[in-house]
């Protein structure tokens, strides 16, 4: 085992976050909501935010780091420090990587509001068959946050690998809809878009949030009732933008 692993908090007790992020042609569009999110991740966590990592920071680190003009970037953030379960500080340090990507047709960028250009896009997406995750998200002030703590996201991901459906949805411990293995959900249901909001135990998403500059977006309590009489249902994240659901109730 590398010896840094034997003393990385993120390893040893899922002390840490992470933010995962689109390059197109060698940037990151969209680092501006990474950067947002992580700093209130760090606040939440206990965690402090060295002041020079902002924007600028982590584009020239994008940079000099890949070489591909394409990628899904990660920076796994951790609380860099010593101790068991009680860290002796509350410094942070991070890991940058990178690993290649392929054309997603889902991926939708535009600084405004063009309804027939984006119903043109959202209109040409495949469709993914998704269930319903047997696996409850509990609702809690920390469930915004990407963290490395991700079991259950990977015991979802077994249920769908196992199960043969391409995504699964799941629910919070409230019996509302929350978010997919990996996206937030985004419903046109009576002529108006939706989103389950955080207090359903939603991750703050990044690609949500620049679709919301631009888009009217409501953030509600969403119900199955309302989930499955919507018109439209769609997977978003900012590594494959836009996935188009077909929703089993395999219940």
């Amino acid at each position: 085992m590398s010896s840094e692993l034997k003393e990385n908090r993120s390893f040893l007790y899922g002390d840490g976050f992470f933010e995962t992020f689109r390059l197109i042609n060698g940037t990151a569009p969209l680092l501006r909501f990474n950067i947002s999110r992580a700093k209130r991740s760090a606040a939440m966590l206990g965690m402090i935010w060295d002041h020079n990592w902002d924007e600028v920071f982590f584009q020239k680190l994008i940079q000099f780091e890949n070489s591909e003009n394409h990628a899904i970037g990660r920076i796994t953030f951790f609380r860099d420090a010593s101790g068991s379960y009680m860290p002796d500080a509350d410094k942070m340090d991070f890991v940058l990587n990178f690993r290649e990507v392929h054309n997603e047709s889902g991926f939708f960028l535009s600084d405004s509001l063009e309804p027939q250009k984006l119903d043109n896009h959202l209109n040409q997406i495949p469709v993914v068959k998704a269930g319903i995750s047997s696996f409850k998200k509990y609702v809690s002030p920390y469930s915004f946050i990407k963290s490395t703590s991700a079991m259950m996201y990977v015991l979802a991901s077994l249920e769908k690998r196992d199960s043969g459906f391409d995504e699964m949805i799941l629910f919070n411990h409230y019996g509302n809809i929350c978010e997919g293995i990996s996206s937030n959900i985004l419903i046109n249901h009576n002529s108006e878009w939706l989103t389950p909001c955080e207090e359903s135990g939603a991750v703050a998403g990044t690609y949500l949030e620049f679709l919301k500059s631009f888009i009217p977006i409501r953030s509600a309590t969403i119900s199955a009732d309302i989930l499955f009489s919507s018109d439209r249902i769609f997977l978003i994240n900012s590594v494959h933008g836009f996935r188009k659901l077909e929703i089993h109730r395999n219940l």
